[in-house]
């Protein structure tokens, strides 16, 4: 499947790191989890719920909520993968600092790699789009004959037949290669107006617009998961 072309650069940012598996034992990690610990910190300081001079006396509800808040900071380390979120620009955008790095992913590292998704469409790939104006058209002139079809806009309609798998096709959302088209382009097309709008996107931001874009396909045939790249 021809992917839509990204023009996009990430944002380079010497102290993030990948969202591997992260371990207890790595002090690389306990350092982040440190900055972590002390960022919340500060949120909740300025959201008022912090106070300098706690009360010397430790009651039972203070060790309630501690032990809450303990189970649920263990909970989100043990149960939830660490994401690096990189913000990304249009590839033509300026960056006199240099703060950007152009985009590079190996679709193949995917574990969920299909080769047949990134396959170029073939010579008569016909869009979903271009059958759902030939049905219309057919439907609106029942009495036209396949010429006069083809003359007054479904040239690429062969044979009267395939009005019927076309139909097929725009009752199932399109084939596979249409729904993953589909995806790339609005996706991508959402990356662009947001940029020229000067709104803030970044890798997570595109995985939702595109597991937005995939929901309405979503069936036992058709599952799709947006990478990080």
């Amino acid at each position: 499947m021809e992917e839509v072309p990204s023009c996009s650069k990430t944002h380079v940012d010497a102290g993030s790191s990948s969202s591997h598996e992260r371990s207890f034992e790595n002090n690389d990690f306990k350092g982040e989890f440190t900055n972590a610990f002390g960022i919340v910190k500060e949120m909740l300081e300025k959201q008022n719920l912090l106070i300098s001079n706690p009360p010397t006396q430790i009651t039972s509800v203070s060790h309630a909520m501690a032990k809450e808040l303990y189970d649920a900071i263990i909970n989100v380390l043990n149960e939830y993968e660490i994401i690096v979120d990189d913000d990304l620009i249009m590839h033509e955008e300026s960056d006199k600092e240099e703060n950007f790095e152009e985009c590079t992913y190996d679709s193949t590292n995917d574990p969920d790699y299909d080769p047949e998704d990134y396959k170029d469409p073939p010579a008569d790939y016909i869009p979903i789009l271009y059958k759902e104006r030939a049905v219309a058209l057919a439907e609106a002139h029942p009495t036209w004959s396949l010429a006069t079809l083809q003359r007054m806009g479904a040239h690429r309609l062969k044979r009267k037949d395939y009005i019927q798998r076309w139909k097929v096709d725009i009752q199932k959302g399109g084939t596979r290669m249409d729904k993953l088209h589909t995806i790339d382009t609005e996706t991508f097309e959402r990356f662009i107006e947001a940029r020229q709008n000067l709104e803030q996107v970044t890798t997570r931001t595109l995985q939702q617009w595109a597991l937005a874009s995939a929901f309405p396909y979503i069936n036992d045939e058709f599952q799709f998961e947006a990478c990080a790249r």
